[in-house]
């Protein structure tokens, strides 16, 4: 007999290497990224200088916020599907090339035009690096390493605007910095080729094209309309481009309301945790742009600064901005906490642009040091926890969109802001009063921020959120983080469990203080193979024994799993990392890489010809949940049932002729048997009962299948931790086939349900049945 291979259950050296080369590439890409936001704003009063572009200046800020915004967001939805390393990829080449053509400039309205094509790729840069880190980690690890992805930042912060003043005084100008980011991020392109894991959807659903065009002419109008209103003979133009905004912003919620594949997921768009974070955020720029963008203009061309100093005076900001995401992360994972952070934050960057609205051409370098420097330790903790809520607020199938959106909000604050600051700035009768009025806006948009903030609701970020999307066939939500925790602490002993059919003589072989699953019997006779926690184990029943078996990268199986006839093989149903969406593999039973043998998913295993060809399942395809059939070598799948409701739990007869399968199509839930190609299905046990999971034996001569009442479960359903029955109907040999005949006999009276008994659960002699009954913790 085949033995099986006993996993040693330590830590896998070989994925710690990949996640550590994955984090590596994403550090240096956040890195190159904001060394280059840093230098280039110390640097930019120079670009405006040589093109006489003041004028222009808001131009130059808000349209790359526009573009960036409409990619980040579209760009998100595009990673989530294509995977986080193709689109990173797309973006950095984008940038180097917007790089490029900002060198090439020769006047302010090319500038303009160049940084805007540049922020298509630049822009998603950052929340991908972000994103990228929610796929490395569980959500256990995810807020600490979120946190510390402003390492990066922290130390691009420290040297950048220092090197961008340098760089724009040395001979090679502002330009100089362009030139010398380009092979830097080529480098980090490299890295992210070859060390993020590709994370592709297998299928990959239509893209919201519609969306996207009520979205891009909602945010185009709004941030045109914006600059236009203050303007004198186009406030007409300016609110009319207002209004055709408010209409796209409407058209845009209704489209993504009924999209198929939405590129801000209703379950992003209506979660008033994420909105509060978003909206406060986007307000929030107000006052960073103030401080970012003009307070350099400031304290050059007011305070008579030269712009290597104008560097170092805002290196502290910068700093702290950066590196107060760090410890925001430990404690965030610490304490489970984070709305004290905003309640902490918002008010110091508040009074702070209240203070730089009393600055004048006469205010000591110190004191700008000290109040920006202020300003930053108040402002470093609210993107970390931004983006740390967004992925916790939503399902992890929507972390790409999440994080996007979070971005794609802040930069439209980024966009709308220079318009209505620049509108500011151009009612004061010089460059002083106008900056002035910049920092008072801006402590005003923070007001409102701080009030805004304080409504946040607090929720859990060690958990996953539940997907509303996900189908119903299972109790839990299809999304892998959170079928891991359901697995792993839902509030039950399990106990296993072997009943005598003749005798009805129930045996406890084992209890566990955690969730167990599904056990089935080895050819042999010799071990029972259950599941708990997304892992598969051996129970040995000489022994009692227990081992984990080595299923590769397959560590989120569900509790449908089964042993080929020989013996000599293991097809189990995976959760997939790129959909969490359930396909079935199958591997040496010693253990090994497991092979995907459906392309489609959802696809949950239940049975395997008597001659080792062929296994049946049920899968869901287009909301619709039938029973299909696949060659067990993988390839095209036979759709075997097409009736309206759910088709489920389908098995093999032992003689190969006939699939056993339990159906809702007659009202309850019953057991249902069809030939082996899908033809002629007959309704077989029909009882007052939802019934599930028909289990014929070894001989042919019985099946056994579990029983709800019928006012305690929908039909569909068939949940966890409810009073049940495995019952035992004798199978008889009819004119046209096998069927059941007789009165049902209840072997067995438990609390249990789903993990009970997914799966065929007969001895090889056909006298006993495993299962699994539950106990509730106190």
């Amino acid at each position: 007999m085949t033995h099986v291979k006993i996993a040693a259950i330590e830590p896998d050296v070989v994925e710690k290497r990949k996640i550590a080369f994955g984090v590596t590439a994403v550090f240096i890409t956040q890195f190159v990224s904001f060394l280059f936001i840093n230098a280039r704003n110390i640097a930019q009063p120079q670009m405006i200088a040589e093109f006489e572009g003041i004028a222009l200046f808001a131009w130059l800020i808000a349209l790359p916020a526009l573009s960036g915004s409409i990619s980040t967001l579209l760009l998100g939805k595009l990673s989530d599907i294509y995977g986080r390393r193709v689109i990173l990829l797309l973006c950095i080449a984008i940038f180097l090339l917007g790089l490029g053509l900002t060198t090439q400039s020769t006047s302010m309205l090319f500038l303009v035009a160049a940084a805007t094509f540049m922020s298509i790729g630049h822009f998603p840069i950052v929340p991908f690096c972000f994103a990228a880190i929610g796929d490395l980690f569980d959500p256990s690890e995810r807020a600490k390493w979120t946190g510390l992805l402003n390492l990066p930042i922290g130390v691009a912060a420290l040297i950048g605007p220092a090197l961008g003043g340098v760089i724009a005084e040395s001979a090679f100008g502002w330009r100089g910095l362009y030139w010398g980011i380009i092979p830097l991020m080529l480098a980090a392109g490299i890295l992210v080729a070859f060390a993020l894991p590709r994370n592709a959807q297998l299928q990959k659903p239509k893209i919201d094209w519609r969306g996207a065009f009520a979205m891009a002419v909602a945010t185009t109008t709004l941030i045109i309309g914006v600059s236009r209103v203050g303007v004198p003979g186009q406030s007409a133009i300016g609110a009319l481009l207002l209004f055709v905004s408010l209409i796209g912003w409407l058209s845009f919620i209704q489209i993504e309301k009924r999209a198929e594949a939405p590129i801000l997921d209703p379950q992003v768009l209506f979660n008033r945790t994420f909105l509060t974070a978003a909206s406060t955020g986007m307000l929030s720029f107000f006052g960073i742009v103030g401080i970012v963008a003009y307070s350099p203009i400031f304290v050059q061309d007011v305070m008579q600064v030269s712009p290597t100093l104008s560097g170092s005076m805002l290196t502290p900001y910068t700093v702290l901005v950066a590196f107060m995401g760090i410890p925001a992360g430990f404690l965030i994972a610490k304490t489970q906490r984070y709305r004290w952070m905003y309640l902490a934050g918002y008010p110091i960057v508040t009074l702070t642009l209240f203070a730089m609205w009393r600055f004048t051409a006469s205010t000591p370098i110190w004191l700008y040091i000290l109040v920006t420097a202020v300003a930053g330790f108040g402002l470093g903790v609210i993107p970390t926890v931004n983006t740390i809520v967004a992925q916790f607020a939503v399902p992890r199938r929507l972390l790409g969109v999440a994080v996007g959106a979070i971005f794609f909000f802040q930069m439209i604050g980024i966009a709308v802001a220079p318009a209505i600051l620049g509108l500011a700035q151009s009612r004061a009768p010089d460059l002083e009063g106008g900056l002035k009025l910049v920092f008072l806006v801006g402590a005003v948009t923070m007001t409102i921020s701080t009030l805004l903030i304080t409504t946040i609701p607090e929720i859990s970020v060690g958990d996953e959120a539940p997907d509303k999307a996900a189908p119903h066939r299972l109790p839990f939500p299809t999304d892998i983080d959170m079928l891991r925790k359901w697995l792993a602490e839902r509030d039950t002993f399990s106990i296993l469990e072997t009943v005598d059919i003749h005798t009805g003589q129930r045996t406890t072989l084992r209890e566990f203080d955690t969730v167990i699953e599904a056990p089935n019997w080895s050819n042999d006779g010799r071990y029972l193979i259950y599941n708990s926690r997304g892992r598969l184990y051996t129970y040995e029943l000489a022994t009692g024994e227990i081992g984990q078996l080595d299923t590769g990268f397959a560590i989120d199986c569900n509790n449908d799993h089964l042993l080929s006839p020989d013996n000599s093989q293991l097809a189990i149903s995976h959760f997939t990392n790129e959909d969490a969406t359930s396909r079935i593999y199958m591997l040496p039973v010693a253990g090994g890489v497991p092979t995907l043998i459906t392309e489609k998913g959802p696809s949950y295993l239940h049975g395997w010809s008597p001659d080792g060809k062929r296994l049946v399942y049920c899968g869901e395809r287009n909301g619709q949940y039938d029973v299909y059939a696949v060659s067990a070598k993988g390839g095209p799948e036979t759709q075997l049932t097409d009736e309206p409701g759910l088709d489920d739990g389908p098995e093999y007869s032992p003689s190969g002729e006939h699939i056993w399968f339990n159906s809702v199509r007659g009202g309850l839930m019953q057991i249902w048997r069809m030939e082996a190609d899908g033809s002629h299905p007959t309704h077989i046990i029909k009882e007052e009962a939802n019934c599930w999971f028909p289990h014929v034996s070894p001989d042919g001569k019985w099946v056994a299948y579990i029983a709800y009442s019928k006012d305690d479960v929908a039909p569909g359903e068939h949940p966890p931790n409810k009073d049940i029955e495995i019952r035992l109907i004798p199978v008889l040999r009819l004119p046209n086939g096998p069927a059941a005949g007789g009165d049902s006999k209840t072997l067995v009276r438990l609390f249990g349900g789903q993990g009970t008994m997914n799966v065929n659960s007969w001895s090889p002699d056909g006298r006993m049945l495993a299962f699994v009954s539950y106990r509730l913790k106190e």
